[in-house]
């Protein structure tokens, strides 16, 4: 887990959250920033509330005010991360909430929801991080908002049949983000020096409320990283007091079709980058594993912002090596879920 978190000054400061928030649910907020991981994350909800021997009140005071998005009882997941911070690509670790993650999407005020059917969509999150950070090749601080926007017009028809079994229930955060400008870092992000120590967020399986005994996921690989620089997206100074956003969706018609044609280009590449992989996998276990498996692609995604192509083939001909038993679909994606990264970092070259 990482030892270093950042917050956005101007988010910290607005109105909405000194004036609307109580005392209590601001410190949560900040507790909650530490303990998530790097994809904004927070598992293990009451093993949390317990460590810091909060009540459950702030976080429901969070959660309806828009600083939180609630994946389930267990799991949160902060609604302003990409404005509060950047983790280098070479010191991000991918969450063990894959299926959280995977069901996050990013808003041109570059805020996360997960309520596929927003408007102010323009990418799922997941495929921004595989597309190193970048929309069609161009970092945050060389694109504008209107480009973003044109992207979200075009996004739920380049899109559709790869959202449909998305839960499409959960809300966007219900504030209206301070400015509307994405800017290159500057000093206003500045971290916030608070040590928390024991649990940390993980694939959580306690609850807010009830009773019942936290469960330890089973774990894949060491998780360690750190924030590597200053907040990557910061916001104007003027900031709307508003709880409610404007949801009209007249923006969403008139589609380009050059847009459509690069949404089509991206996936086609996608699956070049990923077949090679599910080849190497087949081949190495002898079974018959598709590129439409979602968690298996998710998770060649995340290895590929890490590793090189064939460091990956190298890792998943280490795991096979390894491997006993009679294979099936089934256990070797689970094998390969727990124990690739690891295989990897064991062929890697000396």
């Amino acid at each position: 887990m990482a030892r270093r978190r950042m917050l956005n000054i101007d988010l910290i400061l607005d109105d909405d959250f000194t004036q609307e928030l109580s005392l209590e649910a601001q410190n949560m907020y900040i507790y909650l920033n530490m303990l998530a991981d790097d994809d904004g994350i927070v598992g293990h909800l009451k093993r949390q509330l317990r460590m810091l021997n909060k009540s459950s009140d702030s976080v429901n005071e969070l959660i309806e005010h828009g600083y939180l998005l609630e994946y389930d009882s267990q799991t949160l997941v902060i609604a302003d991360w990409l404005v509060n911070n950047h983790i280098r690509g070479d010191r991000y670790t991918v969450s063990r909430e894959d299926d959280c993650r995977n069901s996050l999407y990013i808003t041109y005020d570059w805020q996360f929801t997960l309520n596929n059917k927003e408007p102010k969509i323009f990418i799922k999150y997941a495929q921004w991080i595989t597309d190193k950070r970048t929309v069609n090749g161009k970092t945050i601080d060389k694109i504008s908002r209107e480009e973003l926007k044109q992207l979200a017009k075009n996004f739920h028809t380049t899109t559709k049949e790869q959202v449909q079994n998305i839960n499409g229930n959960q809300s966007v955060t219900n504030r209206i983000p301070s400015g509307y400008q994405v800017v290159p870092p500057v000093s206003g992000a500045v971290p916030v020096p608070v040590s928390v120590s024991g649990a940390v967020a993980g694939s959580g399986l306690g609850s807010v409320s009830g009773s019942g005994l936290d469960q330890d996921p089973v774990p894949t690989t060491q998780q360690t990283s750190s924030n590597g620089g200053s907040g990557e997206i910061l916001l104007s100074d003027h900031r709307s007091t508003s709880t409610k956003y404007n949801n009209a969706t007249s923006d969403s018609e008139n589609l380009d079709p050059e847009c459509i044609q690069d949404g089509s280009k991206m996936a086609t590449k996608r699956i070049q980058e990923l077949t090679p992989l599910f080849d190497s996998l087949n081949q190495s276990f002898n079974v018959s594993l598709s590129v439409d498996d979602e968690r298996l692609t998710v998770l060649f995604d995340d290895l590929l912002n890490q590793y090189k192509a064939n460091y990956i083939q190298d890792g998943i001909t280490q795991l096979a090596s390894t491997s006993t038993g009679q294979q099936t679909n089934n256990s070797v994606k689970a094998l390969v879920v727990n124990h690739l990264s690891e295989s990897i970092k064991q062929a890697l070259p000396r």
